[in-house]
This record gives structure tokens, C-alpha cells and sequence, in this order.
């Protein structure tokens, strides 16, 4: 029964191979992916088979069943899982519940699954008693592995839908996994313009980290561009106090010299300040950042999307004309301040008579926001 069962999963994953281009983009990695897994689940669950056969007991060919029936019923969860999370969302009770039973098949599944267990235990049994504690390590880390996967709050996998099942409070789970994503993106992307790796484009990379760790950690829904770095950029005197709040009080404690090529080499281990150091002034300043942008910068983008989409609608009832030239028309207000300038109006805007033009410029002082991003 038990290895029809992982014949029966071998050919769900097979079934899988052949419509994995409607749950992933990279459909043909899928296809060998899940087939490489049939063909797997299918070879354990038949060898096991066989050598428990022939020899009754054999503990090689149980792991071996065993490790088929946990692989496919992991991995078919994890599709199920995926398919349920699209169609219901990521907040469906079901849909996270068959999400957690795929996450906890997972740590079982990297260490049972291998075949390299018969290679360490040709005979069927452990070589002798000490085999017993690296058995028991490797149970105990399953299962402190799988408790971890059934106690985290949040999404159970990449795209997979929430957990229902998580423990708040629970050491290890909340404490653990539950860093607020500011706090995150703080400690990592100043803790990076600290150790300063690069010769250039330092400032740039730790903008960007910021925006890396909020959308990673889905601060802003999928998809959505938050714009945290226009604050920081608007307060750079601010922006650079936080960054001698803390390296300024740190240049006594390093070692230095000047090298022949104008650099400095630094001469003490310094690894320790920039690991551990406190980043509660950098955490409230991306806070304050983070305000900024909802109550500013985001209200100024949608006012100005709305704007410009009336303008290019209305100028195209005063004059008949592509979108991308409506666009440069746009671009060229923008930048001259509401007026077409001079040298537009005899070039790209040469055909437009001077009613239009007086027509454009007001209905472009109509549509900008007054608060716009520029």
C-alpha cells in the first residue's frame, strides 16, 4: 500500500511537470524539477520496496519508503499550497494550513531522502552504539526545524499563504522571525554605508537596501514602488547626522594610517563595532522617513498621476496628437515652469497656433498639484 501510494505521488509530480507553466514563470525549470522528483520518489519507493522484501525489517528499504512517501507528499502539498494561495489569497485558513504541512515535509525531506543513507548503512542497521547520538542530533534538529516552520507567523513560503497555526509569544517565533521591517532595513542598509566596501556608489547601494529589505520583508504590497529614499534625500543634513551620530564617537577607537596612494589602512580589528552597533537613532530616522513618505510623498505621487492623466485626456481634445509626443509636451512644462518655452513652440511645438498654446498652459496650471513631485 505504501509504495502505491508513492507510485501514486511519483505520477502527481509527473502530472505537475507537464502544467508547471501556469505556477511559475520559469515553467521549463519546473518540468525537470518535478519530473527529476518523480523519478526520484519512484526509484526510493521502488528499492525500498524490493529490499524490504527480500529482507524483512530492513531499516534501509523502511528510510527509503519512507523518504518517497515524505518527498511526495511535501512536494505535492507545496503545489496544492500554491494553487489554493492563488485562487483563495494569502490570508485563506486552508490554503495556509496545507502550506505549513509542506513546510514541515521539507527538513524531513533534505536529510531522509537521501539514498546516501544505504551507502552509511549498506547492512540495514547502525554500525554500532555511537551511531546513536548523530542519529539522535539529526532527529533533534528535525524536529526543533519543523517546530520552527509550524510556529512562524507570517507567509509559509515565498508565495504561499499565512500561517494559521502560529503561537504568538512564543520564544522563538515571534522574537525570532517578527523584526519589524524598518527596524530590519536600518540595521542592515546603515550597518553596509558603515563598512563602507566599495570606492563609489556606497549612499546609492544603502538607498537601495533600504528598499530591498521593505519590499523582501512586503512592508508595501507586491508590486508597489515605496518611495522612502525622496525624504532622505530632501533631509541630507539630517540624514548625514545620523551617520556621525555613530562614527564620529567610533574614530578614536580605530587605528590608522596613510597609504602612498591616498587611501587609509586600518590597522586594529574593527569587524565587532559595525556587527553589534546600536542603530536606534538610524531605525527613527527611517521611521520618520517612512511617515514622510505616506504623508507626503505618496498623497504628492498619486495628485500628480491624476493630474497628468486629465492633462494628456484634455489637451487631446484641443489638439489631435501621439501619447509620447502629449508626453514631451508635459515634460516640457514641467521643466520651464507651465510655460512652453520659446524654442519648443518654433520646433517640436511649431504647429500648435498661439490659442493652443495659451489653452495647454492653463489647463497644465489646472492638473499640477501644488504639492506634485517634480
Amino acid at each position: 500500500m505504501t509504495w502505491l501510494s508513492c507510485i501514486a505521488g511519483a505520477v502527481g509530480l509527473a502530472i505537475a511537470a507537464g502544467v508547471s507553466g501556469g505556477l511559475a514563470d520559469d515553467s521549463e525549470g519546473f518540468s525537470f524539477i518535478f519530473l527529476g522528483l518523480a523519478l526520484a520518489v519512484a526509484t526510493d519507493a521502488t528499492v525500498g520496496a524490493i529490499l524490504m522484501l527480500r529482507r524483512p525489517g530492513n531499516i534501509v528499504g523502511l528510510v527509503l519508503m519512507v523518504a518517497a512517501f515524505v518527498v511526495a507528499g511535501t512536494f505535492l502539498a507545496f503545489i496544492w499550497a500554491a494553487v489554493l494561495t492563488e485562487a483563495r489569497g494569502t490570508h485563506d485558513i486552508l490554503a495556509g494550513v496545507v502550506s505549513v504541512v509542506a513546510g514541515l515535509g521539507i527538513y524531513p525531506s533534505l536529510i531522509a531522502a537521501g539514498p546516501l543513507l544505504a551507502l552509511v548503512f549498506p547492512d540495514g542497521r547502525l554500525p554500532g552504539p555511537r551511531w546513536k547520538w548523530p542519529i539522535g542530533v539529526v532527529v533533534g534538529l528535525l524536529v526543533v526545524g519543523s517546530a520552527m516552520v509550524a510556529v512562524r507567523p507570517g507567509p509559509t513560503g515565498g508565495s504561499l499563504a499565512d500561517n494559521p497555526l502560529v503561537i504568538s509569544g512564543l520564544p522563538g517565533s515571534d522574537a525570532f522571525w517578527a523584526m519589524g521591517e524598518v527596524i530590519a532595513a536600518a540595521a542592515l542598509a546603515f550597518g553596509f554605508v558603515y563598512v563602507h566596501p566599495f570606492v563609489d556608489g556606497n549612499g546609492r547601494l544603502h538607498r537601495w537596501l533600504v528598499h530591498h529589505v521593505l519590499a523582501a520583508m512586503e512592508y508595501a504590497p507586491p508590486g508597489m514602488i515605496f518611495p522612502v529614499s525622496a525624504p532622505m534625500l530632501r533631509e541630507l543634513d539630517r540624514y548625514r547626522r545620523v551617520l556621525g551620530s555613530y562614527s564620529r564617537p567610533l574614530l578614536p577607537r580605530i587605528e590608522w594610517r596613510a597609504t602612498s596612494s591616498g587611501n587609509v589602512e586600518v590597522l586594529n580589528d574593527t569587524g565587532a563595532f559595525y556587527r553589534y552597533f546600536d542603530a536606534t537613532v538610524h531605525a527613527e530616522f527611517l521611521y520618520h522617513c517612512v511617515e514622510e513618505t505616506v504623508t507626503h510623498d505618496l498623497p504628492a505621487e498619486v495628485a500628480y498621476l491624476e493630474g497628468y492623466d486629465r492633462f494628456v485626456t484634455a489637451v487631446k481634445q484641443i489638439v489631435d496628437m501621439p501619447q509620447n509626443t502629449v508626453e514631451l509636451l508635459h515634460r516640457f512644462l514641467r521643466q520651464n515652469g507651465g510655460v512652453l518655452s520659446e524654442r519648443a513652440r518654433e520646433k517640436e511645438f511649431n504647429a500648435l497656433t498661439e490659442d493652443e498654446v495659451t489653452a495647454i498652459e492653463r489647463l497644465y496650471a489646472e492638473t499640477s498639484s501644488p504639492g506634485r513631485l517634480p
